[in-house]
């Protein structure tokens, strides 16, 4: 299986240049079409460029849920998934920020996504 998903521009680059190497997704219970809720461990993702529209496939590695974005931060690190600083609170609250992600995230938790780029 296969997602297709929009990226910032920042964040498509930290992946291009293999620097980000786990997203970060509200789970949104999505059970009913591709999504991270149905994606396993070798499935792939095709991040679009919102800025330039090119396309990035990567391979999932791994993927886990957690209850919070801090406690996924502080899990994870914030070196290989934030594109911007390691400002964890600054990052909670980008995060969050999304339109929609707040209540998604409250009701279901967030993704962490491990990936590797794997046409850079």
């Amino acid at each position: 299986m296969h997602l297709e998903k929009n990226l910032n521009h920042r964040a498509f680059k930290a992946i291009e240049d293999g620097d980000k190497t786990v997203e970060i997704r509200a789970n949104k219970a999505r059970n009913d079409q591709p999504s991270f809720n149905t994606a396993v461990p070798g499935d792939t993702v095709i991040f679009s460029d919102n800025k330039t529209g090119d396309s990035l496939e990567c391979e999932i590695r791994r993927i886990a849920l957690y209850d919070t974005v801090r406690y996924l931060l502080e899990t994870e690190g914030t070196k290989h998934t934030l594109s911007s600083g390691n400002d964890i609170e600054e990052a909670v609250n980008g995060v969050r920020s999304i339109p929609g992600y707040a209540d998604f995230i409250d009701a279901n938790a967030v993704f962490a996504v491990q990936i590797r780029a794997t046409n850079s």
